[in-house]
């Protein structure tokens, strides 16, 4: 459930995502390609649901497992495509009009038929999943006895801040390709930019671009962010629910002597507040103590101080380097106990 900004939720920790900046970074990702947004685990646990981008006018989705796609389709008449891969009975159980399979190998490649949507992944430089390039021959072979109409045909950048190693990969994806449509072999779409890859580098011949972590603003550290044009559309506010003068040593495992104004917040490490972040200050409120599970206590300047903000524009990248992770691993630490609240955007219920 999303509630709209501005709803009253005392003592409830809010992530505030605003739409209006969310379609304007998707505007600057796509340009004239066709957008795959990967909503993979709820879209790094931002959203519940796809409801707010599909609302955006957005009709094509990627996952990474059946169970996420089955949940889309059950719900919204869109697009997904599925990227990791899944056995042939899986794909035998539920094969929707609408959705996407990842074929990656060879006896996968040799049971499908026309009644699936198959994209081809092959794996340029990734190391990870999907035909080696010099097996271009034997699929286009096989792909040609079977007579399949190919859905896609797409790759994947490790690390799209590389310019040298990432043109290297677009060269030998173009290649490919190239090989595809000499034998007659057109796919509907052509994709192999992410967030990152779809700023830094103008791939033409590509129709689709699968942007992720950048529909929400950030790259995975600020050194990558500030390569891009996109703006940061989240913002995590924790509303303080209790406020006390105390002194003394504070929390589990007594590991900080106080003396000063202790508020505390319902937001632990539960909710994704990193046990690491033991000592981080977020001007104001410097967490003392341990983080519990549900509640953590902070040091405040004083008592008119009714909220505070974990993160806001670029503040999330200070706090990501503090405990040594990335932006998408502290996103998909947030649990579904903060409230997600819908800023802007189209909304129709």
């Amino acid at each position: 459930m999303y509630v709209y900004l501005g709803g009253v939720m005392s003592y409830q920790p809010q992530l505030i995502i605003d739409m209006d900046i969310v379609s304007d970074n998707i505007k600057l990702l796509a340009q004239d390609k066709k957008p795959c947004l990967m909503v993979k685990a709820s879209q790094y646990h931002v959203l519940e649901n796809i409801k707010p981008l599909v609302d955006l006018g957005y009709d094509f989705f990627g996952v990474s497992t059946l169970d996420e796609a089955q949940l889309i389709l059950n719900s919204f008449d869109v697009d997904v495509l599925i990227v990791t891969p899944i056995v042939f009975e899986d794909m035998v159980s539920f094969n929707h009009p609408r959705l996407h399979f990842s074929v990656v190998d060879i006896e996968t490649l040799k049971q499908v038929t026309n009644q699936f949507k198959v994209h081809l992944n092959f794996d340029t430089g990734m190391g990870r999943i999907g035909f080696k390039p010099e097996m271009v021959s034997q699929v286009i072979e096989l792909v040609k006895q079977r007579d399949l109409h190919l859905a896609g045909i797409y790759t994947h950048f490790p690390c799209a801040s590389d310019q040298i190693y990432t043109l290297s990969q677009i060269d030998l994806f173009k290649t490919i390709i190239d090989r595809f449509n000499e034998a007659g072999i057109n796919p509907t779409y052509i994709h192999c930019q992410n967030s990152l890859g779809a700023i830094l580098y103008n791939v033409e011949f590509c129709n689709m671009v699968r942007p992720g972590i950048g529909i929400w603003g950030y790259g995975a550290n600020l050194e990558e962010a500030e390569l891009t044009p996109i703006k940061p559309a989240l913002k995590l506010i924790a509303p303080i629910s209790f406020i006390k003068d105390y002194q003394g040593l504070i929390g589990y495992d007594h590991l900080d002597q106080v003396d000063g104004i202790i508020a505390t917040i319902k937001l632990g490490y539960n909710d994704g507040l990193d046990r690491r972040l033991r000592g981080y200050d977020f001007k104001p409120g410097k967490i003392v103590g341990n983080v519990c599970m549900c509640q953590t206590m902070l040091k405040v300047p004083n008592e008119d101080i009714s909220s505070i903000t974990i993160f806001e524009e670029n503040s999330i990248y200070d706090l990501c380097k503090y405990i040594n992770c990335s932006v998408y691993e502290f996103l998909c630490g947030l649990s579904y106990r903060i409230k997600r609240v819908i800023k802007g955007g189209v909304w129709h219920d």
